[in-house]
């Protein structure tokens, strides 16, 4: 029986220094201010946005250098530490799996013994309501007649298995859909709408082939449409 560990420790410290977070507030306040007054409608306007972007591009660099300079020994450190317990936790999710895999064979094989017991104690039950039934009917008196059949009335299937139960587990039974034919699928639920949230879209996908056409292809309830992508230069 698997008993609980008492793990020995090291103790690791990571110190860090973070900036004060109200000038690095009113920094991002001011560079969204000052994007939202220019105006670009002539080539002058143009240059300025761009120069405006691309020090702002900058300065989005020099704090992106800075926080993973923080972050980045507290990323390592949570890398070690996820290396460190993640093969005994996979070793004992294994274990827990192949158990449990085990208690529903088990519990598979112990229902099937049931139904069994089951359908024999049905089946006799049957054969002695029947044979009450034909007395009754060949019975000599009403009196007899009518006892044999309140006989045969009461008689019940009696079939005593006990169902798989321990303490700390519990079954139940859910039932699993797998696509085997994803055409046939498919035309179903082009059929019945209603199955529609089924179906999970792949854009990244149809935008390659898209793009691949150069936006030529016309695919009947897709939309094509295109945007400008602008980049700016920070070195």
């Amino acid at each position: 029986m698997a008993e609980t560990k008492t793990l020995l420790t090291e103790t690791k410290t990571l110190a860090y220094q973070l900036p004060d977070q109200s000038a690095l507030a009113a920094e991002g306040a001011a560079a969204k201010a000052t994007a939202s007054i220019l105006v670009i409608d002539d080539q002058k306007s143009l240059e300025i946005a761009t120069q405006e972007m691309t020090a702002l591009a900058k300065r989005r660099k020099e704090l992106e250098a800075a926080r993973k300079a923080i972050t980045g020994p507290l990323d390592q450190a949570k890398k070690s530490t996820m290396a460190l317990f993640k093969p005994v936790i996979q070793d004992i999710d294994d274990a827990i799996a192949a158990i449990k895999d085990g208690i529903a064979r088990y519990t598979v094989e112990q229902e099937r013994l049931a139904a069994i017991e089951r359908a024999k104690a049905e089946a006799e039950a049957a054969a002695e309501r029947k044979a009450l039934e034909e007395a009754a009917e060949a019975a000599g008196s009403d009196e007899e007649r009518a006892v044999l059949q309140e006989a045969a009335s009461t008689v019940m299937a009696v079939a005593t298995v006990a169902k798989p139960k321990a303490a700390g587990m519990s079954t139940r039974k859910a039932w699993q859909a797998e696509v085997v034919d994803l055409s046939a699928f498919l035309k179903h639920v082009a059929e019945h709408p209603e199955l529609q949230q089924c179906v999970e879209v792949k854009e990244g996908a149809l935008t390659r082939i898209v793009s691949a056409t150069g936006g030529t292809i016309q695919i009947p309830g897709v939309k094509v449409s295109q945007k400008v992508i602008v980049a700016a230069r920070t070195a």
